[in-house]
């Protein structure tokens, strides 16, 4: 989803005044994006910075459009929508357009994190909200769609040899993060970790990352953050 400013009928250069920046009213708005909250596609905090600059590019002076129109890069319907606002006369043929465009939705995921092994890692925040929309319709009875870590590729063993993350290493329980769950998944919630066995799960592929998808009965082990803000782990 992206925001865009047009500024129509460029004057030629030299001809027009430049105007001072206002870093406290920059700050101020950068500010009032933040307290929103994550962006996510389909959050509140999406729909509220998006009708916000809706309203300031009103408010300025433009000519306001909303691009509405369904992605499905996720496998389901995702309603989303691009916001211009467009000032000044329309250009002769011949003339030039200045276009400001920018994204006002943040990521899910930290994939664009500097230290890579983060990649798959969930913005704080913003997983719960991301993927109730999305994903929840995806998974169904009592199955959990689950991403693993990156960590969880090479490991050391305690005398220190690297075991790669392509070694056979027999049934080894691996750890994964829950993004959805079924509507008859009794014991187990989105952002919680389970333990189980690859071989119990099924790979699927979502917006090109790799998830995986088990039944609530091959999970052998749950960490949960929900008991008193405490971690806990049960059987």
């Amino acid at each position: 989803m992206l925001a865009s400013l047009a500024s129509l009928g460029v004057p030629a250069c030299g001809s027009a005044s430049h105007g001072q920046v206002d870093g406290a009213r920059a700050l101020a708005r950068v500010a009032m994006q933040v307290d929103a909250g994550p962006r996510i596609p389909g959050s509140p905090g999406h729909a509220t910075v998006r009708d916000w600059i809706a309203s300031e590019l009103a408010r300025l002076g433009g000519t306001v459009e909303r691009q509405r129109f369904i992605d499905s890069t996720l496998a389901v319907p995702l309603p989303l929508e691009n916001v211009i606002g467009r000032f000044g006369p329309y250009p002769a043929p011949g003339g030039r357009l200045i276009v400001l465009a920018a994204h006002y939705d943040t990521r899910p995921w930290c994939d664009q994190d500097p230290d890579t092994s983060r990649h798959r890692e969930p913005v704080a925040g913003a997983v719960i909200r991301f993927v109730n929309r999305p994903l929840t319709g995806l998974v169904t009875a009592d199955r959990l769609l689950v991403i693993q870590r990156a960590e969880q590729g090479e490991r050391r063993s305690r005398a220190g040899i690297l075991i790669p993350a392509t070694a056979s290493v027999g049934r080894r329980l691996v750890w994964a993060d829950v993004v959805a769950v079924g509507p008859t998944v009794r014991n187990i919630e989105t952002n919680d970790r389970v333990l189980f066995s690859p071989e119990d799960a099924f790979e699927v592929d979502l917006r090109g990352d790799d998830y995986q998808i088990i039944r609530e009965r091959d999970v052998h082990a749950v960490a949960s953050e929900r008991a008193e803000g405490q971690t806990g782990l049960y059987l």
